[in-house]
């Protein structure tokens, strides 16, 4: 394998990182994986990084790579040139810190900077087969992020955006939960993993997702009736996703599926051949495929693809 064809994908979250070495047909060769919650500014994260991203890569360096490439994923909203962060709820360090430029001087390397989002639903959406014409990846994890791939790009659904997409609201009542980013309503406040523990805590029901996924299994009422809300709060994102830019195919993945699996059980099961939350549009949703790896691997796949990325920002539309 030679060399020159291997590019590093990172993807940063809210509570852990991932760093990959990727062959070009997209199989990840090695990774490491480590904290960003003991991390209190970006230069911090980004000398460990830069350690990371040199471990993993001295073999290829050493085989003569002049410049690596490298894909970074990270959660929030980007400026118009994606050389910067404008806003990162999670982790708000990242705002406003120079880490294209930084990690370019520190590593000689080309850097493209995309969102997680971005990165995720392309790694999704590139190892379908036949490739949807319209396609969003929806990941439910430490936050709620989703992706939509049109005519095989990237739509561009951060450009002066500060706020969750408007698709993401998913309840409009007067007593709807405050999100971070500013608006009500917001799926993140329903389905992310803080916000089912917060709620199963509030009921008396269970302490973490594991014990909230174990009491569904046993039928816990409480439990099931939780259970319920939240799916029935990402089918009608599912919906909003369809109505407001056309997707016919949707992923749903992300950490907290892992740890709750009936979540995704209930929900994938209701958009699949059967009438309910989304009858009223034609949409398939499906299991992500890819697991905690698709950032990274969708990051390392823009790297090498950059103009799947560069188109001007989108507006909604069916």
């Amino acid at each position: 394998m030679s060399a020159a064809s291997m590019t590093v994908g990172v993807d940063i979250g809210g509570s852990t990182y991932r760093v990959g070495l990727v062959e070009g047909s997209g199989r990840l060769i090695a990774k490491v994986t480590g904290a960003t919650s003991n991390l209190e500014d970006a230069g911090a994260f980004l000398r460990v990084l830069e350690e990371d991203i040199c471990r993993l890569t001295a073999d290829d360096r050493r085989s003569g790579v002049h410049r690596l490439t490298i894909g970074i994923a990270l959660p929030g909203t980007l400026n118009e040139d994606r050389s910067r962060v404008v806003r990162c709820v999670n982790l708000p360090f990242f705002e406003g810190a120079a880490i294209v430029e930084e990690l370019v001087a520190r590593l000689d390397a080309s850097v493209l900077l995309m969102t997680d989002a971005e990165a995720a639903t392309w790694g999704e959406f590139a190892v379908l087969d036949p490739s949807p014409a319209r396609f969003a990846h929806l990941r439910l994890g430490t936050g709620v992020a989703c992706g939509v791939v049109r005519d095989g790009r990237v739509v561009r659904l951060d450009l002066k955006r500060a706020t969750h997409l408007p698709a993401l609201v998913v309840d409009a009542g007067e007593g709807a939960a405050a999100c971070p980013c500013g608006l009500r309503g917001c799926l993140e406040t329903i389905a992310a993993g803080p916000a089912i523990v917060r709620r199963a805590m509030e009921r008396g029901i269970a302490a973490d997702l594991s014990t909230l996924e174990r009491k569904c299994h046993n039928g816990d009422t409480s439990a099931l009736a939780l259970l319920d809300e939240i799916a029935s709060a990402v089918g009608c994102a599912v919906m909003n996703l369809g109505h407001a830019y056309g997707v016919t195919q949707v992923s749903l993945g992300g950490g907290v599926l892992a740890l709750f699996p009936y979540l995704r059980r209930r929900v994938t099961g209701a958009g699949a051949g059967t009438k309910g939350l989304l009858s009223d549009i034609d949409v398939a949703l499906f299991a992500a495929r890819l697991g905690d790896d698709a950032g990274l691997l969708g990051a390392a796949r823009l790297a090498r693809k950059p103009g799947a990325l560069d188109g001007p920002p989108t507006s909604p539309t069916t």
